[in-house]
This record gives structure tokens, C-alpha cells and sequence, in this order.
């Protein structure tokens, strides 16, 4: 999962982190049929590597508010009080408020899909 929001962070199009991520998954793919319920983590990670949005933001309230709105939401802290959120190199005008970030997010989960 750190792979993961490693790649969102760097931000690059290539996007290497998410690379080794999947191979990293890919290599441990037939381990989950052998623990059953404690490969929810396995699964969760699987999960979170297509789904991923970023946020940059510096106001604690918007950063509380996207990672209510989506649980793989990655922070990205910055200096503005507003937050820009950003799915893969795609990213939206920014927003001010909770609500408008819950808005934003959906916009950006339906531009991945």
C-alpha cells in the first residue's frame, strides 16, 4: 500500500511505483487461498491499486473530509488552504469546502472509470 501512495505522490506519468506495486501483489497472489480471512490486507492492497486519488492540500478539515469521502484518498500536504484533488495525471479545479471536495472526489472516481 505504500507503493501505492508513493506513485500518487510522485505524481509521475510513468508511474514506476505502481509498477513494483503490482508485481509485488503478482507475486504473492496464490498466498490468500491459504489464510483465509487474513488476507483482507492482501485484498484491500489489491484494491487500492486501481483506486488511489490524490489530495493536496493544507487545511486539516478538506484532508479529514477526502479521507471520509474515499478511504484510499492520499494527502498530499501543501501551503493552500483549498484542495486540488487528482486522480492519475488528471486533476480538478480546486474547492473550499468539505462538501465540495466530496463532490470533487466522485467527479475524479468517475473520470478513472
Amino acid at each position: 500500500m505504500a507503493l501505492t501512495e508513493l506513485d500518487e505522490l510522485v505524481g509521475d506519468p510513468e508511474r514506476p511505483y505502481l509498477a513494483r506495486a503490482r508485481r509485488t501483489l503478482g507475486s504473492v497472489a496464490a498466498l490468500p487461498h491459504q489464510y483465509g480471512l487474513m488476507a483482507a490486507v492482501f485484498a484491500r492492497a489489491l484494491d487500492r491499486l486501481n483506486h488511489s486519488i490524490k489530495v493536496s492540500t493544507g487545511n486539516p478539515e478538506l484532508g479529514r473530509a477526502a479521507v471520509l469521502a474515499h478511504p484510499y484518498t492520499v494527502v498530499d500536504p501543501n501551503s493552500d488552504d483549498r484542495a486540488v484533488v487528482c486522480v492519475g495525471t488528471i486533476c480538478l479545479a480546486p474547492v473550499s469546502t468539505p462538501a465540495a471536495i466530496g463532490e470533487a472526489i466522485q467527479a475524479a472516481r468517475q473520470t478513472r472509470a
